[in-house]
């Protein structure tokens, strides 16, 4: 059994099977434990750079951490104990990817706007190319099964659009049932106002008559009398 010093946000097995990954998110640290060896463990600590993200490489040699922000990903070698930076990583997951023979590493990068794409070597983690990529949106990458060609998913702006549109076409059908109801609403006002100065007309115009007929049989009264 081993015990963290935090609450585990995530556990990820080494390719190998022989140690376990533990992040924890909330204080920025990374613990790992042998299988094999009961006695070793290894701590990594982001401080205040914070963590989103904690992976394995594909040689299990090293441990790869993205910082809040995605301000950079340090490269931990567990053999040398050497650290080392990659600078503007776009995304944590879905823009990292290790070719399927574990020889390169492919990053999504984010540059002056623009999205950019590396290659990198496991063995020294030495950049072998990098090259803008035609894409307004770069969302994920993927290797090809013989570790040459790299997929690049691309999210478009029109599909923004569509959906701006249908927004403002809601927008539009929410503003004209508002109307008319406050149409509905007038209305119904009018004709209750209407309806009441015809009572209140009606009414006085009975009193008058009421009044009228009285005051003829009086008159009639008094000339008989």
């Amino acid at each position: 059994m081993f015990t963290c010093l935090d609450e585990i946000g995530s556990i990820s097995w080494s390719y190998d099977s022989s140690m376990v990954l533990c992040a924890m998110y909330k204080r920025a640290v990374v613990q790992i434990f042998s299988i094999e060896d009961l006695d070793w463990s290894c701590k990594i600590d982001e401080g205040s750079y914070g963590l989103v993200s904690a992976v394995w490489s594909s040689d299990d040699q090293s441990v790869l951490t993205t910082s809040e922000f995605n301000l950079r990903i340090t490269v931990w070698s567990l053999t040398t104990k050497s650290v080392s930076y990659i600078k503007y990583p776009k995304q944590a997951n879905p823009g990292l990817e290790f070719s399927d023979d574990g020889q390169f590493m492919a990053l999504a990068e984010r540059r002056d706007f623009a999205d950019f794409l590396s290659v990198f070597l496991v063995n020294n983690w030495s950049l072998t190319s990098h090259f803008q990529v035609e894409s307004s949106n770069l969302q994920a990458i993927k290797w090809a099964p013989d570790s040459v060609t790299i997929a690049v998913l691309d999210k478009k702006k029109k599909k923004k659009k569509k959906k701006k549109k249908k927004k403002k076409k809601k927008k539009k059908k929410k503003k004209k049932k508002k109307k008319k109801k406050k149409k509905k609403k007038k209305k119904a006002n009018i004709r209750r106002f209407s309806s009441r100065i015809i009572g209140s007309t009606i009414h006085s115009l009975k009193r008058k008559m009421r009044w009228r007929s009285l005051h003829y049989f009086d008159q009639k009264d008094f000339l008989q009398w």
